[in-house]
Formats: structure tokens, C-alpha cells, sequence
């Protein structure tokens, strides 16, 4: 991970607490779908952003979160 792409992960996990639950749904699926088309070196990068995203929503909607993000969004 490069020092820029570093900092921008600590910004966006650090601006989480203050997102709705529906932004962070929105960013975890977003993250998922750029993560798919992503170069392997860049998995890292990815893989902390959706494990910040998804500590969040466990955070406020308890263990059924990631069940949530399913329903939403027709995943399995």
C-alpha cells in the first residue's frame, strides 16, 4: 500500500462513526465491487476498507449485519 493510498485509508475509516447506516452499505458494496476489479497488489487497501466498514455496521446493527447487507443488495 503506498503512503497516499494509506492516509486515504485512515481518512475514510476515521469519517465511519459519522456515516448513516445506509452510506456504510453503500460504501461496503462499493468497496466490494472496486475490490473485484482491483490488481492483487491492491487487495490490502480493500480488504481494510470493508473490515473497517463491516466493524461499523456490526457496531450498530449486531451480528445480522452482513445478513442486512445481503438482503439489501440480492448477495447469495
Amino acid at each position: 500500500m503506498t503512503p497516499e493510498q494509506e492516509a486515504q485509508l485512515r481518512a475514510f475509516l476515521a469519517s465511519l462513526p459519522e456515516m448513516s447506516v445506509d452510506q456504510l452499505f453503500e460504501a461496503l458494496h462499493k468497496a466490494r465491487c472496486s475490490k473485484a476489479a482491483a490488481p492483487e497488489d491492491a487487495a490490502p487497501y480493500w480488504r481494510a476498507l470493508m473490515i473497517g466498514v463491516g466493524e461499523q455496521l456490526h457496531r450498530r446493527l449486531g451480528p445480522g449485519a452482513l445478513q442486512e447487507y445481503a438482503t439489501r443488495y440480492n448477495i447469495g
